[in-house]
């Protein structure tokens, strides 16, 4: 419900594992601003703006600029909604077996990871 209430998500992590937050308010249709930081700009791709991290003044230049520009804000929201649709998790989860059973770890009994013995 924030995210659709939202004009801006502002996000300034200074390092992301994947960056779901900003995927979770593309996908209600949020604009996104965060850092150029760790994974953010694979996840976000064209459809987040980005700042310098550490930088306020880069930060406070660009939100400026995103909300007084409602056409690029429509642009940034149709374009989120192209980028969530990249992210399937039906494809991750068989990516993420393939790097498992191809990585040597073996999937056990219940679907629970186990390291081949030596």
């Amino acid at each position: 419900a924030l995210y659709g209430a939202a004009r801006l998500m502002v996000y300034p992590s200074f390092y992301e594992g994947f960056g779901f937050p900003i995927l979770e308010a593309m996908a209600r249709g949020c604009p996104v601003l965060c850092s150029w930081s760790s994974s953010l700009p694979e996840v976000g791709g064209s459809a987040a703006c980005y700042f310098r991290r550490r930088d306020p003044v880069d930060l406070a230049r660009r939100m400026q600029a995103l909300l007084g520009d409602e056409r690029r804000m429509d642009e940034m929201r149709a374009l989120g909604f192209a980028q969530v649709a990249r992210f399937n998790f039906d494809t991750a989860a068989r990516q993420m077996l393939g790097v498992l059973h191809g990585g040597g770890i073996v999937l056990g009994q219940a679907g629970a990871a186990r390291i081949p013995s030596l």
